[in-house]
């Protein structure tokens, strides 16, 4: 297992050099060696990242064979980049998340992302990941014109738990009030992600970095070729990047 450390990141062309991350910074970035020989599996999945591995780790659990194509390595584009916390308070204000989709689609959508929360919960402690995984409060600051309705909205959808506070945690970030949300968490995304990855491995799943997806194109099997012109034919395909690629 190669891991790449920060200075040879920010020499690498490969990667951008003006988005390198504090995750990237205290851990660098696995780098998988790349795909040599084409190569055949039940499903290929396009992406490294935390979608890509969490669904190749679940897979492999659930008997599949899987082989994961990333450009990069382990994390290194948005998993590597994103924040610490993890949350089911949503960008859009819930309240109009209810306007928009009416309160069940709401409460669903609250609902998911808590379960999201405990699920990674359960994966850190069954596959004994050190990630400095931690449960704790999440803020949510603003004017009361905003927190008033939200307050309600979030209570409507299932988050009792929520309170209208003064203040914040930050006495340098005082907008007035902040509604507090109990039971959030925050980890080490790259870390989790490498967990996922030496999993996978565990578990018999194939992981391949350096190895640029060029095409993919549909049938039985499906074919994912990559830009060495090597390719996985698969019986289904995951595309979990950013940037969607295109198909054919």
């Amino acid at each position: 297992m190669q891991v790449q450390p920060l200075q040879s990141q920010l020499e690498d062309k490969s990667y951008n050099q003006l988005t390198q991350s504090i995750w990237m910074g205290t851990t660098g970035v696995i780098l998988p060696a790349h795909l040599e020989e084409s190569a055949t599996a039940d499903v290929c999945v396009v992406g490294a990242g935390i979608s890509g591995l969490t669904t190749a780790y679940l897979l492999t659990k659930a008997g599949r064979s899987v082989v994961v194509l990333d450009q990069h390595g382990i994390g290194g584009g948005e998993t590597g980049r994103t924040t610490a916390h993890l949350t089911h308070v949503l960008d859009k204000r819930q309240f109009e998340m209810e306007t928009i989709h009416g309160e069940d689609a709401s409460r669903l959508a609250v609902q998911s992302h808590s379960k999201a929360i405990d699920f990674i919960e359960q994966i850190v402690a069954d596959e004994e990941i050190e990630c400095e995984f931690e449960r704790l409060d999440g803020y949510l600051l603003g004017p009361l014109e905003i927190l008033e309705p939200e307050l309600k909205a979030v209570r409507a959808s299932g988050l009792t738990g929520a309170v209208l506070t003064q203040g914040s945690p930050l006495p340098s970030l005082n907008p007035g009030y902040s509604l507090r949300f109990p039971n959030q968490a925050q980890f080490h995304p790259l870390k989790f992600a490498t967990g996922l990855y030496q999993a996978i491995l565990r578990l018999g799943g194939r992981v391949y970095g350096g190895s640029r997806v060029a095409q993919i194109e549909s049938g039985d099997p499906a074919k994912v070729v990559t830009a060495q012109g090597l390719s996985v034919k698969a019986r289904a395909v995951v595309v979990a990047t950013n940037t969607p690629s295109m198909t054919s």
